[in-house]
């Protein structure tokens, strides 16, 4: 478990939901949503904060280059996202 965690899982479960309920999911292989959603459920699962906060990182660039960048289809995962960024501010401070 990493900090992130509790953000990520939700998350991946907001983005199944999306998948499943949306009519903005057509636009989307329903295969990527899928993938998508795996990803979220492995950064989950990763121990450590730094690992989870590359992940997060990847999976953003991910999701603004070909995705539901609508923050809708999953808001929890741009909560962790602002987490990430919250916390490498601090870091550089």
């Amino acid at each position: 478990m990493n900090p992130y965690s509790l953000m990520l899982q939700t998350a991946s479960m907001e983005m199944r939901q999306f998948q499943q309920t949306s009519p903005e999911a057509s636009q989307f292989e329903k295969s990527w949503l899928e993938r998508l959603a795996a990803r979220l459920e492995h950064a989950s699962n990763l121990s450590e904060a730094a690992s989870a906060e590359r992940e997060i990182l990847a999976i953003a660039r991910s999701d603004i280059d070909s995705g539901p960048s609508s923050r809708t289809a999953m808001p929890s995962f741009y909560l962790a996202l602002d987490a990430v960024q919250r916390t490498r501010k601090r870091r550089s401070v």
